[in-house]
């Protein structure tokens, strides 16, 4: 949910008044229209460093034990554009977002646009208040979402996880081999097994051979608990 601090920020008279804030709900397609107009590309760049900061002490906080490898996944989903975006419209900034005419035209606007003014906001919190309120803002707006983004990172990666179980446990890692494929070139599908010293854990089905190896692993685990 939207704070306070935010829908107090964003709204008419805050926009005449920041020319900073009008920047960064300005997409580059203006710009392309009337070359006086800045858009929100540099504070985009600034706000991606401050939601990079943010996310790394926060993540470095709460998982002390963590080595750097998940702690960079677990942040990347919690920084990815369709979240970004997500967020940008359940809290409402996606409407105040401008574009260009040419770019209004299109049947469908790229989600990445208003993830993107996200991004560019934080960095006019940053510049017009300073990094602690940009931080507050960050966790409060993220608050719903973080456990289910550092959960969906975790769980994405079965293989890995499954090969760091059973090589702590037996000193070597399991093999993933292609069990069967059909179907045509364009539209295959794969069946594979996860094997442990000849032995079948489990197998997996999918459109390409990552994720039929990631359900594999995913049966795997589940079968190890």
């Amino acid at each position: 949910m939207p704070s306070s601090f935010f829908e107090n920020y964003i709204q008419k008279e805050s926009l005449e008044k920041s020319e900073l804030l009008a920047q960064a709900l300005t997409h580059k397609s203006c710009s392309k229209e009337d070359r006086t107009i800045a858009n929100y590309e540099r504070l985009e760049f600034l706000g991606d460093a401050v939601l990079k900061l943010v996310f790394s002490e926060y993540l470095f906080a709460k998982f002390p034990e963590e080595e750097e490898g998940n702690l960079s996944k677990y942040r990347s989903r919690l920084i990815s554009d369709d979240l970004l975006a997500k967020l940008a419209d359940i809290s409402g900034l996606k409407k105040f977002v401008r574009i260009g005419k040419m770019l209004r035209g299109q049947k469908n606007i790229p989600e990445s646009v208003y993830g993107d003014a996200l991004e560019a906001l934080l960095g006019v919190i940053y510049l017009e208040y300073n990094y602690d309120k940009a931080k507050n803002f960050i966790l409060e707006l993220w608050d719903d979402h973080i456990e289910t983004a550092i959960k969906e990172s975790i769980d994405k990666n079965f293989k890995a996880l499954l090969i760091e179980k059973i090589q702590a446990k037996h000193g070597k890692a399991p093999e993933f081999k292609i069990i069967k494929s059909t179907g045509q070139a364009h539209d295959m599908d794969f069946v594979v097994g996860v094997f442990f010293e000849d032995q079948l854990l489990a197998t997996g089905e999918g459109k390409s051979k990552k994720i039929a190896g990631q359900l594999a692993a995913k049966a795997a685990l589940q079968g190890m608990i």
